[in-house]
């Protein structure tokens, strides 16, 4: 079982790492909590969120990709929800737009990597201040994160 751990970690950070850089061509990233929050900041959202509410990952910080102008004129937010065989990193992508298929292939991809690296505590939970933001910075650029 620990071998299968150590092999996902590793999935998780070549994932982490090899994923970024498409991202941060086209957006920011961001990161937030309680979904109640989300929600209220950015009401699109709800829509994805109604039909998940009961199987939200709320231990999981959603995930925020924004376009890189100034305001951002594009965004979408991963959700994490639990799925009916227990997988606690299903996504849910919901957008401003439509999104292609493999954009919201990307984003999810990257956001599981980051949720299983957060319970594997590879990366420090986003509460206790900058750790997290440092952590994540180190497995990829400040490009993923600044604007």
């Amino acid at each position: 079982m620990e071998e299968q751990f150590r092999e996902a970690r590793v999935r998780a950070k070549s994932a982490i790492q090899s994923k970024w850089k498409a991202i941060a061509d086209v957006r920011t990233l961001g990161w937030g909590g309680p979904i109640e929050s989300i929600e209220a900041a950015f009401p699109f959202v709800r829509t994805s969120t109604s039909k998940l509410r009961d199987a939200l990952s709320h231990h999981l910080p959603v995930l925020i990709f924004q376009s890189r102008e100034s305001p951002p004129q594009k965004m979408e937010i991963v959700l994490a929800y639990r799925d009916s065989a227990g997988n606690p990193y299903r996504t849910r992508v919901a957008a401003t737009s439509e999104v292609p298929n493999a954009h919201v292939l990307l984003l999810s991809e990257f956001a599981q990597a980051v949720w299983f690296a957060l319970d594997q505590q590879m990366l420090p939970p986003p509460g206790e201040g900058r750790a997290f933001e440092e952590a994540l910075i180190g497995l990829t650029g400040k490009a993923l994160l600044e604007l």
